[in-house]
């Protein structure tokens, strides 16, 4: 959702506002599922959930709902429409239609500093009984159920069953942001290509002179960190971070690798051999991770393209970043 920052500001004037959401879509529907349209006091419509008849019915519903209150979970089957029927996506889609009161405020004003900062956040709507909608903001990743963290992981918005009753899971979804443990050649030229798809990149290393904001401009934050202690607490790594490990030895790659296993990243790469990634599991084995935690990390990192230079091997990284960011990797 992108309309936190325009919820604050009706709601700090005591509006009661209609927000439509889609909750649900197959086939061929023209919006995604999250996408919403809020209608204010004065009848201002912000967003859009595709158009044409299916958004005139929707508006038409967010009326009774934004005065009394009553929600409305509104069907919509377009593949039967002909074409003089003006949708003719051949989609299903399924779209909430809830009030939100001024009593939301303090969890619509968390989740738009979340997002301002890229921050973890999701938010929850119980529509077990779709009349009633429940709705709860979440910035603890560890605290939520293992069905809502997959969704999350998934980074999209869907209807999961979960305890018996039916719940809408919405990640803030972010571009995504890219932690480089170590501030070499390597990572200097992924932070690079990966800022330029937009990513957020935060760059880590043990030395004053390659963790410095000269040297990485593009950079969110920079941190100086001895033998890579604190990582994950210094980078608050959460389902949104991109751990990219290629420090300058191999007892600071494990050093990372570590706690990045241990935090609920979305991604976790690591450069270098299969001789050396053996090792390093070894070890870590020996020290209580499993197999488990293994699987999902990627190594060696990066797609196989033959690359050899910094540039090219940023490449493949950068790449295999973008498929983990749309779920293919």
């Amino acid at each position: 959702m992108q309309l936190e920052s325009d919820i604050v500001k009706h709601l700090e004037r005591g509006e009661f506002l209609a927000l439509a959401t889609i909750i649900g879509r197959s086939g061929s529907a023209p919006r995604h599922a999250g996408t919403q349209m809020l209608v204010t006091r004065d009848f201002s419509v912000l967003g859009t959930i595709g158009g044409g008849q299916v958004e005139s019915d929707v508006l038409a519903a967010c009326l009774p709902v934004r005065k009394d209150g009553l929600a409305r979970l509104m069907h919509f089957d377009m593949t039967g429409f002909t074409p003089d029927a003006d949708m003719i996506c051949g989609g299903v889609v399924d779209i909430l239609v809830e009030r939100l009161t001024p009593e939301q405020l303090p969890q619509f004003r968390q989740a738009a500093l979340c997002r301002g900062k890229a921050a973890f956040g999701v938010w929850l709507v119980d529509i077990t009984d779709p009349a009633a909608p429940r709705r709860s903001f979440h910035t603890d990743a560890a605290s939520l159920p293992a069905p809502v963290l997959a969704q999350v992981r998934a980074n999209s918005a869907a209807c999961i069953d979960l305890d018996g009753g039916r719940v809408y899971v919405e990640p803030l979804i972010h571009q995504g942001v890219v932690v480089l443990c170590g501030g070499g050649h390597v990572s200097l030229a992924t932070g690079k290509l990966a800022h330029e798809v937009g990513f957020e990149v935060i760059a880590v290393d043990d030395r004053d002179e390659y963790a410095s904001p000269a040297r990485f401009p593009f950079a969110r934050a920079v941190h100086v960190l001895p033998e890579f202690k604190g990582l994950a607490e210094a980078c608050g790594i959460g389902p949104e971070h991109y751990m990219v490990i290629a420090t300058r030895g191999h007892s600071y790659d494990r050093e990372c690798l570590a706690q990045s296993m241990r935090t609920t990243a979305h991604y976790v790469g690591m450069i270098g051999s299969k001789r050396k990634r053996d090792g390093i599991y070894g070890f870590l084995r020996s020290e209580g991770f499993s197999e488990e935690d293994f699987h999902r990390v990627h190594s060696p990192i990066g797609l196989e393209i033959g690359a050899e230079t910094p540039e090219e091997i940023a490449v493949s990284i950068v790449a295999e970043l973008i498929a983990a960011r749309r779920g293919l990797a």
